[in-house]
């Protein structure tokens, strides 16, 4: 944190109550780059004339952040200008790793509001939508670092990547503002090595899971393990984990049947997925199955276009996509299932090869 000064009288930044990212940013950029701390400006109401725009491109901040504060400044809460500024000011002024603190007030209240606008619906926000490539690039000075992560956590010592890491996992298990939290017997959290050379993302936990508290340890967790070892993979040197963090299912009887995560399900657990890999740092990505794929790349991907094409996330890292092993599982037709099942080998092979 710096050091505190004489601040003089505030700076008023008039913008509208329902001010979104472009507004908010613009004012932003223009305090940052004069060196404007966060306890010298007023937010709202009347405004006064702003320091002039910056003639060269200012601090970069890590992608995660613009996302963050695009969700959050879409929710009517009358503070968030502020909040966000705060901890924009922080991130550029000696605590580059922050988003990774989850147990920071600040940001946990920044993540809670982003989801709420998420969860309501608020105006310029559609469920699982993902911001616009195109026009995220402009929005702040995003950093753009070599694959597959920001500077800002690459530049983390491992014990604190660790820490936060154990703080993230803490922050799933307690997130209960979703529905799927009320049925779930507990959240399921990645497990692996840091600095991996392979990671996997499946859609969901399944019934054992839910209750193991560990992903792919089911039915599709040990063809998982049986294709890992065919491909000459060893599971325990990869980090797996799922794009959605609780169990979705319908009760019949005494099963508990699998549903299929909607795009609401995907947009909640994202952030909490994009700060599991940043932490992970993964060298590339492996999708398994379409739900996986669209909380990684966004859009309505379809695993036959994207299998055996690289990819690239907005933030960076690299990323192949094959089918869910499940899916190999519900093929009823022997032949079908060997053939699909050496099409997943292969893919496996594959995102081995590339990452290593």
């Amino acid at each position: 944190m710096v050091a505190s000064r004489d601040i003089g009288p505030p700076v008023a930044v008039g913008l509208r109550p329902d001010a979104v990212l472009p507004e908010w940013r613009d004012a932003a950029r223009r305090l940052l780059a004069a060196e404007v701390p966060p306890e010298a400006v007023a937010w709202g109401g009347a405004g006064a004339a702003l320091p002039a725009a910056p003639a060269e491109p200012g601090a970069r901040v890590p992608r995660a952040f613009v996302e963050l504060a695009e969700r959050a400044l879409r929710h009517p809460d009358a503070g968030r200008f502020a909040l966000l500024y705060r901890l924009l000011w922080r991130l550029t002024h000696g605590q580059p790793g922050l988003l990774h603190l989850a147990s920071d007030p600040e940001v946990a209240r920044a993540e809670a509001l982003a989801r709420e606008a998420t969860q309501r619906g608020a105006p310029g926000i559609v469920e699982g939508a993902m911001p616009d490539s195109r026009s995220s690039q402009a929005r702040l000075d995003v950093q753009r670092p070599a694959p597959p992560l920001p500077a800002a956590t690459a530049a983390l010592p491992l014990r604190e990547r660790e820490a936060a890491l154990a703080a993230l996992r803490e922050e799933v298990l307690r997130d209960r503002e979703t529905p799927l939290a009320a049925h779930a017997t507990q959240a399921v959290f990645g497990e692996g090595p840091l600095d991996p050379p392979l990671m996997m993302v499946g859609e969901q936990p399944g019934d054992e899971e839910d209750i193991a508290g560990r992903p792919f340890v089911g039915p599709a967790g040990r063809l998982l393990d049986r294709a890992l070892e065919r491909a000459g993979v060893a599971r325990p040197q990869a980090w797996v984990t799922n794009a959605v963090k609780h169990f979705k299912y319908e009760q019949r009887g005494k099963k508990r049947i699998h549903q299929k995560p909607d795009a609401g399900d995907i947009a909640h657990y994202r952030p909490f997925l994009m700060r599991e890999i940043e932490l992970v740092r993964p060298r590339l990505i492996l999708a398994l199955g379409a739900t996986a794929a669209q909380s990684l790349l966004g859009g309505r991907p379809t695993i036959s276009r994207l299998r055996g094409a690289g990819q690239r996330m907005r933030e960076g890292c690299p990323v192949r996509v094959t089918v869910h092993p499940s899916f190999l599982l519900r093929l009823p037709d022997e032949a079908a299932r060997e053939r699909e099942y050496a099409l997943f080998v292969a893919d496996l092979k594959a995102a081995a090869h590339e990452a290593a």
